[in-house]
């Protein structure tokens, strides 16, 4: 059975504290916080100086650790260094996880690296993928290797598909920049 799902509301032992890194980490368009800068509206002791009037955006998130007791209390995303969350982008599994600049190593470390495999293992039977992003850089994490698809630009894409062969599973990735606007 797999470790994730599509758990929303936090599990009953766990609450984000003094975490506040997706508020780092994440983008946010209704504020025009860019990623990897923290946002404006953020409290230096954690939490939020507009949480009544958050944006939807901000509103609707809850990072997987919070929300699914299956993972591991190594993926406190202070102590991880890294924000993960489970989404399902028009009907394709994505593990997405988002890598503080200040330790962009910490996504090859254990037991983080071994579970992004076996995470990638799991979600390749549902044509899933596991998304590494430091800054506007992806990694897309495979269950045989890691493939550095570089920056991205709002719009471009993760091109992924799968064959079967004589010995498993063939992936290809590739980046698919957003198309150009008409002239």
């Amino acid at each position: 059975m797999s470790t994730l799902g599509n758990l929303r509301a936090p599990a009953a032992s766990r609450t984000c504290g003094a975490c506040s890194l997706c508020c780092k980490l994440i983008g946010i368009a209704a504020l025009d916080k860019p990623i990897d800068q923290w946002c404006p509206h953020c409290a230096k002791s954690g939490g939020c100086s507009i949480y009544a009037t958050r944006p939807d955006e901000c509103r609707t998130f809850n990072c997987e650790w919070l929300v699914n007791p299956n993972v591991g209390d190594a993926w406190q995303p202070t102590r991880a260094k890294m924000v993960l969350h489970h989404v399902n982008d028009a009907g394709m599994d994505k593990v997405v996880v988002h890598v503080d600049p200040g330790s962009p190593q910490a996504w090859r470390k254990e037991p983080f690296y071994g579970e992004l495999r076996r995470w990638a293992r799991e979600l390749l039977e549902r044509n899933g993928t596991v998304n590494i992003y430091l800054g506007k850089r992806v990694i897309v994490v495979l269950p045989d290797r890691d493939v550095d698809l570089g920056a991205f630009n709002p719009g471009d894409k993760i091109n992924f598909r799968k064959r079967r062969t004589a010995t498993g599973w063939e992936c290809e990735v590739s980046k698919a920049p957003a198309a150009a606007p008409p002239a």
